[in-house]
């Protein structure tokens, strides 16, 4: 009856502290006599303030209120975890929670139970021992509380939760790379218990926070056997075998300070492992693509660009256009050029001097480029001062370069803008290499083309004049045409050409003749009845035979020496090694009649024949200019350089 007195004038002081009434509880100490120990508690929990500023409530009333006359003193305190049940209404909120139970008279042979609440009547609660499920009455029940340890491990399984939902959504990355690492802690923590060369595996449950620990080892047949980690087959009896591994449950560790301070790290690895995933995957997929950012950092090495909310990329120094000045918070546009593994993660790469800038800026520029009407075939850029662009369209009514350069140069020039002011020259694009260099140097005339694809080379014949613009300052024009075409350029006047044609015919006399192993004065007969190749020797008449070669036997001994020259030129022509490395087969300006030469001579890779010098390749194919080896073995060291 005193309670009940007591409950109705703490109640509404304990609610105006924002709090709730749990339970009375009524105790003798020494020196103290009666003490009242109040438990309060609420919906987000109950800390000392809480219990202080209650205590400065309930103090003025305890002082002068007769109800608590028989009281030396009072404590106010949470019901903690392993809180009292002092009632059927609060059993209810607990129902499959363990309890401890103390009883005036025994049940079944048990004043003291303890078990999981798994019903509430109303007038009796059910519990669930090891043994056997028991129905008490509650006026039965002395003292009951929540076990400590059970809340202990509730508690822990809420931490769990608890830190996978925060981490996952402060850091966005998914909760089972969290769970992982929660996973990789606690075993961790466990092995200094257990032993640090124990193999430990834990799973925890996404949807409870429970978690079990296990003790593994792997079933070996051997003799000898490492015990942290092996046991053989006869030892196996009372663990739980999977697929070659035996495994016991052991007691788990306490999700306490220390193995949360142990699983910190292993998060913070893991989240980072998580996060330079995602932008591992999201930006690989954008390599070759513009981006925009704000500069936050300048140095001699590098400006640091924010392109996205915590995430920065780098444009390195020589990426940067020359005589381009950046500020602080200058707004940059750049390619991602690539991906870049660090010990500290992924880096992304950023370049002003790519020629896919150029390639994505006029996509953006021109709608016919992004719509697929028109193609960009080749771009080849001296960044800060030139770049040239091949273009091709797919319909015959649009006019590409006029598409690309746009209304009074508009398009084009809001690409220029963009990249300091670079020159931009664009042409209509042809497969042909003659065609290509001539609409590549339009409008300046070119007379002649000669097209020497043993050494990929265009001979190219112009006025005096023009020489110097189609080279370009320091060789700039030729440079840029030779990234587009892969070939490479001599231009001459009209008078140097003459002499190049005069050189080269003379050169290709002296080859002739060198074939057929013939005197001077025959080779100089050659050049005086234009006799330039195998054909014309095979097809000649007797009279041309005479006037050569005087005598019928060394007419005859030619005759035939350039026929089988000629069905050697045939086979050379069609020929076929399968076991040759496609890489050389394919090399640009290799000819059937040099793949023929390598052949004989075992050579079968690219890298044989990059490693080769000129003399060495010369003794192998025959009549082989030194222009024509050098030009083939500098074609097969490229891939060295990229």
């Amino acid at each position: 009856m005193i309670k009940e007195d007591i409950k109705q004038l703490l109640v509404p002081l304990i609610e105006k502290s924002g709090c709730e009434l749990w339970g009375l509880e009524i105790s003798t100490q020494q020196g103290k006599g009666k003490v009242l120990r109040i438990y309060i508690d609420a919906i987000q929990g109950v800390n000392l303030d809480d219990c202080e500023k209650v205590s400065k409530e309930i103090d003025y009333f305890f002082q002068f209120e007769d109800v608590f006359s028989d009281f030396g003193s009072f404590e106010v305190s949470s019901p903690g975890l392993d809180r009292r049940l002092f009632n059927l209404q609060q059993c209810k909120n607990f129902v499959g929670d363990v309890v401890s139970l103390t009883l005036f008279s025994k049940v079944n042979g048990q004043r003291k139970i303890k078990g999981a609440l798994q019903e509430v009547l109303d007038s009796e609660i059910s519990v669930k021992t090891e043994e056997e499920s028991i129905l008490i009455k509650f006026s039965n029940i002395e003292k009951g509380k929540l076990d400590l340890e059970d809340q202990l491990r509730k508690k822990m399984n809420k931490q769990i939760l608890d830190v996978v939902a925060s981490v996952s959504m402060e850091k966005g990355v998914e909760k089972e790379i969290i769970f992982e690492a929660l996973e990789e802690a606690i075993s961790s923590a466990t092995k200094k218990l257990v032993g640090e060369n124990s193999d430990i595996k834990v799973t925890i449950d996404k949807a409870s926070g429970e978690y079990q620990t296990f003790r593994q080892w792997t079933i070996s047949e051997e003799e000898e056997i490492d015990e942290e980690f092996e046991i053989r087959k006869e030892d196996i009896e009372g663990l739980t075998v999977e697929e070659g591994v035996a495994k016991k449950e052991i007691e788990n560790i306490d999700f306490g300070r220390i193995s949360a301070q142990a699983a910190k790290q292993v998060i913070i690895q893991k989240v980072r492992e998580a996060e330079r995933s995602k932008i591992t995957e999201k930006y690989e997929n954008l390599v070759g693509q513009v981006i925009s950012g704000q500069i936050k950092r300048i140095n001699r090495d590098f400006l640091l660009i924010e392109i996205e909310e915590d995430l920065n990329a780098q444009i390195p120094r020589d990426q940067i256009i020359p005589g381009e000045i950046f500020k602080l918070n200058d707004r940059v546009r750049a390619v991602i050029k690539e991906i870049l593994k660090t010990p500290r993660g992924p880096q992304i790469i950023l370049s002003r001097t790519d020629e896919r800038l150029i390639k994505e800026l006029f996509t953006q520029e021109v709608p016919e480029i992004s719509e697929g009407t028109i193609e960009i075939k080749a771009i080849a850029r001296d960044p800060g001062y030139r770049s040239k662009i091949a273009v091709k369209t797919y319909d015959g009514r649009i006019d590409p370069v006029g598409a690309c350069v746009g209304m009074r140069g508009s398009r084009v020039q809001a690409v220029s803008n963009e990249i300091g002011n670079e020159r931009i020259d664009i042409f209509i694009h042809s497969d042909n290499p003659a065609e290509f260099v001539v609409n590549c140097l339009s409008p300046v005339k070119i007379f002649s083309i000669l097209v020497d694809e043993r050494t990929s080379t265009l001979v190219l014949e112009v006025e005096e004049e023009n020489q110097a613009q189609i080279i370009g300052k320091n060789g700039q024009n030729l440079r840029l045409m030779t990234q587009m075409i892969g070939w490479s350029f001599k231009v001459f006047n009209r008078e140097q050409f003459k002499e190049y044609q005069q050189t080269s015919l003379e050169e290709k006399y002296e080859k002739l003749g060198s074939r057929l192993s013939l005197t001077e004065d025959e080779i100089q007969g050659l050049k005086d009845h234009e006799i330039d190749n195998l054909e014309k020797i095979v097809d000649g008449d007797d009279n041309l035979y005479k006037t050569l070669f005087k005598t019928g036997k060394r007419s005859e001994e030619i005759k035939n020496f350039a026929s089988e020259l000629l069905l050697q030129d045939e086979f050379n022509q069609d020929f076929n090694d399968p076991t040759m490395e496609d890489a050389l087969v394919n090399l640009k300006g290799i000819t059937n009649e040099v793949l023929s030469y390598l052949s004989s001579s075992k050579i079968k890779k690219l890298e044989e024949l990059a490693e080769m010098s000129v003399p060495e390749l010369k003794d192998i194919v025959e009549n082989m200019s030194d222009d024509e080896a050098s030009a083939l073995i500098m074609e097969a060291r490229k891939p060295w350089f990229e």
